[in-house]
């Protein structure tokens, strides 16, 4: 659903809440909203992949309505199609109340807890990431509490605010860095 530019768009059809179920399409998008109208080329740059790796990912979120072509320029005499997010500022819905919904989420969030374990991987052939100290960019930890209601609406303030941080681009201000987050219930195994 489009929305108000100062709102975030809601991604709430299950078939595109599926199509973001993989990390590189997810990736794409997630470019474009930042950056604006790219090339292909471009994309693969800051991926790091070749162009070729993603056409059909392309195809994908275009056929699911999630980015669109915004023209075209030529760079060395050869011309570049040029794509764009449909909105600068989006989200999956997190509407659980849909059956389908619920299964498209848990498509996404398994897609991305193995997408975590591959950059995790990769983090370690990196020399110069630094693991602790306030310039951390490789790190893990899981948590477990009880908290009440206030403590959990704070929890959950400051997700959404380092989301929204790391949603902020700055050009190239410093290295490419992935954060992710699950927060679930901790039922007992016989629950």
């Amino acid at each position: 659903m489009k929305t108000d530019a100062s709102e975030i768009d809601l991604i709430a059809d299950p078939a595109q809440i599926r199509c973001l179920a993989g990390a590189r399409r997810y990736d794409i998008l997630s470019r474009l909203q930042i950056a604006g109208a790219l090339s292909v080329r471009e994309l693969a740059e800051w991926l790091g992949a070749k162009p070729s790796a993603l056409y059909h990912h392309i195809q994908q979120l275009l056929d699911a309505d999630l980015i669109r072509t915004d023209g075209h320029r030529v760079v060395n005499r050869r011309r570049e199609q040029l794509y764009s997010a449909r909105s600068p500022r989006m989200g999956i819905s997190r509407d659980l109340k849909q059956p389908d919904v619920r299964d498209s989420l848990t498509e996404v969030a398994a897609a991305f807890s193995r997408q975590t374990e591959r950059d995790f991987r990769r983090g370690f052939a990196e020399s110069t990431v630094q693991a602790s100290g306030p310039g951390r960019a490789l790190g893990f930890g899981r948590a477990f509490g009880r908290p009440d209601a206030e403590r959990l609406k704070r929890i959950n303030a400051l997700l959404d605010e380092a989301t929204a941080l790391m949603a902020q681009d700055d050009g190239e201000a410093g290295s490419a860095v992935v954060l992710s987050w699950a927060l679930t219930p901790a039922l007992r195994g016989d629950d």
